[in-house]
């Protein structure tokens, strides 16, 4: 005998109401990867989610609003990025070669962050978010850089942690030109910036 089929349960209002924010942003970071926040109208984010504006409207106040999704949903996948793996991307091979991202996603995460930071040189309220975010994700760097080195005062901590994202995200911006020197003596020199960097 056939057991009976259990009717699959119908996701609440808060679920569905989430499911749509997802879809908003997800199809606002599509729109901002192709053409940039700035050049990117509510009207074609509401395209790419297959909404209307005005569904748009009921989930976010504001193109403001998405953007501030957008960072914090960054913000909690650099952060647990930082809990799952054990090494920072910033390591003299990934330096050298300029493959500090760890995948595809971390890799648009990284040029939204590029975009939203020019955006903030026009919006003052960006610009707010972008520091906010990046003390968010420096706290959670300092944390593990001080769980790694435990001697470290706070300050020391800090200062590491400041210095490797200088070269991260410097490196993610160069990406873009063509390596001035050979990787052999760009590695031997990244092997002495981060053996300084931890103390060594």
């Amino acid at each position: 005998m056939n057991a009976r089929s259990t009717p699959s349960r119908r996701p609440s209002r808060e679920e569905r109401d989430a499911i749509r924010r997802a879809q908003i942003v997800e199809a606002a970071r599509e729109c901002a990867l192709r053409q940039g926040f700035h050049a990117t109208p509510m009207s074609e984010v509401a395209r790419v989610a297959g909404m209307s504006v005005g569904q748009i409207y009921r989930y976010f106040p504001s193109k403001d609003a998405i953007v501030l999704a957008i960072v914090n949903d960054i913000v909690e996948r650099r952060i647990a990025r930082m809990a799952s793996h054990p090494d920072s991307p910033a390591t003299p091979e990934r330096l050298s070669s300029r493959a500090v991202e760890w995948d595809a996603r971390h890799r648009e995460d990284a040029i939204l962050m590029f975009e939203i930071s020019a955006e903030a040189t026009r919006n003052p309220e960006i610009a707010q978010m972008v520091r906010q975010a990046d003390q968010r994700s420096q706290l959670e760097a300092r944390r593990k850089m001080m769980r790694r080195f435990p001697d470290l005062t706070e300050a020391q901590a800090a200062a590491r942690c400041e210095a490797i994202a200088v070269l991260i995200e410097g490196t993610v911006a160069r990406r873009m030109t063509q390596l001035q020197a050979p990787r052999e003596e760009m590695l031997a020199l990244y092997e002495k910036v981060i053996a300084a960097i931890n103390g060594a």
